[in-house]
Order: C-alpha cells, then sequence, then structure tokens
C-alpha cells in the first residue's frame, strides 16, 4: 500500500510540477510583454518630451517676433490690410451676386426685344394691352422693376428746413408716378 501511495503522491508532484512549469512560462511571456510595453512607452515619453521641447521653443521664438518692435510697428498696417481683405471678399461675393441679376436683365430685355420683333406675339399683345388694361399695366410695370430697379430715395440730412423736405417728397413722388 504504501507503495502505491508513494505513487499517487510522485504523480501528484509530478502534475504539480508540470502546472507550476506552465504557469512559470506564462509568467515569463507575461514579464516580456511588460517589458516591451515599458520600452514602447518609454519612447512614447521621450518622443513627447521632444514635442514639447519643440513647442517650447516655437512658443518662445514667436513671442519674440510679438514682441519686436518691427511687428509691433506695423501693426496698424496689418489691420488695415486684414480687414482690406476681409472687403475684398465681401466685394467678389457682392459682384458675382450683381452679375446674376444683370445677366437676367440682359436676358430679360432680349426676350422682351425679341417678342416684339416678332409680328404674330405682336399682335398678340397688343390686344392683350387692349383687353386687359390694368393686368398689362401691372406686368409692365413689373418687368420695368426687374429691368430698372427702384433707385433708394435721397436720405434727408435732419439740419435740412421744412422747405426742402417739402419739395424733396414732391420729387419722389412725381418720380414715382412716373414708374
Amino acid at each position: 500500500m504504501k507503495k502505491n501511495e508513494l505513487n499517487s503522491v510522485l504523480s501528484e508532484l509530478n502534475a504539480i510540477r508540470n502546472e507550476l512549469s506552465a504557469e512559470q512560462s506564462e509568467q515569463h511571456l507575461l514579464k516580456n510583454e511588460l517589458n516591451s510595453a515599458l520600452s514602447e512607452l518609454n519612447t512614447i515619453r521621450n518622443e513627447l518630451s521632444v514635442a514639447h521641447s519643440e513647442l517650447n521653443t516655437i512658443r518662445n521664438e514667436l513671442s519674440k517676433v510679438y514682441n519686436s518692435r518691427s511687428y509691433r510697428i506695423t501693426a496698424p498696417l496689418r489691420a488695415i490690410l486684414g480687414f482690406g481683405r476681409v472687403q475684398r471678399e465681401h466685394f467678389l461675393q457682392l459682384r458675382s451676386r450683381l452679375a446674376l441679376k444683370t445677366r437676367a436683365r440682359n436676358q430679360l430685355r432680349k426676350t422682351v426685344y425679341l417678342f416684339q420683333r416678332i409680328p404674330m406675339v405682336a399682335v398678340f399683345v397688343e390686344k392683350f394691352k387692349y383687353r386687359f388694361p390694368r393686368t398689362w399695366r401691372k406686368i409692365s410695370i413689373m418687368v420695368k422693376r426687374m429691368i430698372f430697379p427702384p433707385q433708394q430715395p435721397v436720405v434727408i440730412a435732419s439740419g435740412s428746413s421744412e422747405e426742402e423736405s417739402h419739395f424733396l417728397n414732391l420729387f419722389h413722388r412725381e418720380i414715382m408716378k412716373r414708374r
């Protein structure tokens, strides 16, 4: 019996040794992974410190430029040029919008002129004018406004007299009647 017990204890001991060696090999692999991760972390920290030092160098150079006499002297010029750039962009956008409106007006003028030159359309237009005068007036006013947009009224200065404002109002009314 003792031999059987001794054999069973030895087999258990061998099983435990096998488990221990497996655990030791796994622990060795984990240590290797940890060491590689730590070395990668150190390289990243070194790169980060280099980047921070470059950033500080660049910031110092930039502060030297901002604090230099030439930069302070040219500050108004840079402000004017910046404002000019912004205004130029606004002008270009406005010009492109106006160009579209101008093209549309020119096309409308050409279309009206073309319709006037076609005899059949001219006869139809004359009949339409005769039968529906109010509608014709509304259409003609609408087309004239599209071709010739209304101008902005003149603003009266606050120091002008009552007579001047009266005659200016009469003038505006007369212009509106003629349109």
